[in-house]
């Protein structure tokens, strides 16, 4: 009898450390470790806006922010050590879309873009990774967003990355542009341009670039954004939106083309137009109070 109220007891007790051990098991799966540093860093962010939103000077919203917010790169190093360490589990795709969203265009930033790019650029939560790059001047970015397009069968997805392409490489002619202006700030830019993944060769090739057929490239990828994917929602707006604003710009907002018309009423409250005042030297005045 004593016997077998011993071994019950003795099974008892190893179900219960096997119950216990089971989440710190599960902890170590790369999905459980994304997830764990996915909701540190979402809860650092939610405890930060609530001590942030009760400072009541500049001040104290400076201090604070320079002291207590939660350092969106030292998450990135975080995810792109899980993605390291299971390069091939599914939860790696998700720690690298979270690194570039995260690693402001640092090492990981592009280490993570060109391994999704190599990788993974069929799969369709690459949407939100593409939305994270929409300001990268890395060529790594370029690379992601092309292959994409390219692999991607999510429409969501290669609808996106055509858009942010498109915008790439209009802020690309403005590299084009500022690195063969002669600006004694040359050599910081140039300097920058190395942490964007930019070799002398690459920096090289890319003052020698042919912005004309850039630019036709940029509103050609605009104008198939317009066409394919303009239902495809984008935040408030759709895709279709924001490449016609952008085709807008292009087409009648550029630098030497004829300004739009602009009707309104004068300080007398007089009505005008713009074109009253064609062949006159004008000044337009934009200003807005809220």
């Amino acid at each position: 009898m004593a016997r077998a109220v011993t071994a019950a007891l003795a099974v008892m007790i190893l179900a219960g450390i096997s119950a216990r051990g089971a989440p710190d098991d599960a902890k170590k799966t790369p999905k459980a470790q994304f997830q764990a540093v996915l909701d540190e860093y979402q809860k650092a962010q939610q405890e930060f806006m609530q001590v942030y939103s009760k400072a009541k000077t500049d001040e104290e919203r400076s201090k604070l922010f320079n002291d207590k917010y939660p350092q969106p790169s030292a998450y990135a190093d975080r995810f792109m050590a899980i993605a390291d360490a299971a390069p091939d589990d599914p939860a790696a795709v998700d720690a690298l879309v979270w690194c570039v969203q995260l690693a402001n265009g640092g090492p990981n930033a592009l280490k993570a873009m060109v391994r999704l790019a190599q990788k993974h650029a069929d799969n369709a939560k690459l949407g939100t990774a593409v939305t994270g790059i929409a300001y990268s001047y890395a060529p790594a970015a370029e690379t992601l967003l092309r292959a994409v397009i390219e692999k991607n069968r999510d429409r969501t997805a290669r609808g996106t990355a055509t858009l942010v392409l498109a915008q790439y490489l209009n802020r690309k002619i403005e590299l084009i542009r500022a690195l063969n202006e002669n600006d004694k700030r040359q050599g910081q830019f140039e300097q920058f341009l190395t942490t964007q993944g930019y070799d002398k060769d690459a920096i090289a090739r890319l003052k020698t670039a042919d912005s004309t057929a850039l630019a036709t490239e940029v509103e050609s990828l605009f104008a198939k954004v317009e066409k394919e994917y303009g239902d495809v929602v984008a935040g408030r707006d759709t895709l279709g939106k924001l490449a016609t604003a952008e085709l807008n710009e292009i087409r009648n907002l550029g630098v030497g083309k004829p300004s739009p018309e602009i009707s309104g009423a004068d300080l007398d409250g007089k009505p005008f137009k713009l074109s009253d005042y064609k062949g006159k030297v004008v000044v337009v005045d934009f200003w807005g109070d809220w």
